[in-house]
């Protein structure tokens, strides 16, 4: 096996892992916040960068810990 190959397979399997846990947090954010954001005037880009996303990190980092997990084992 190639590295590329196995790399390619190892995102394949953690992806989901990812997937689930940031799409968990994204949907746990209240729209109430991002609301009022568009209420004063906040475009779509900066609802997403100051009041998503920041509320929405610890899921993402638990996410990107799920995927990354398995493919500490490439090194070894």
């Amino acid at each position: 096996f190639t590295t590329v190959a196995v790399v390619i397979a190892q995102v394949f399997v953690a992806l989901p892992f990812f997937v689930r846990a940031t799409r968990a947090g994204l949907l746990g954010v209240a729209t109430e916040l991002e609301d009022a954001a568009a209420l004063d005037g906040a475009g779509r880009g900066e609802i997403a960068r100051h009041v998503s996303l920041p509320l929405a990190a610890p899921a993402i980092a638990a996410g990107l810990l799920l995927a990354w997990a398995p493919l500490r084992r490439l090194g070894t």
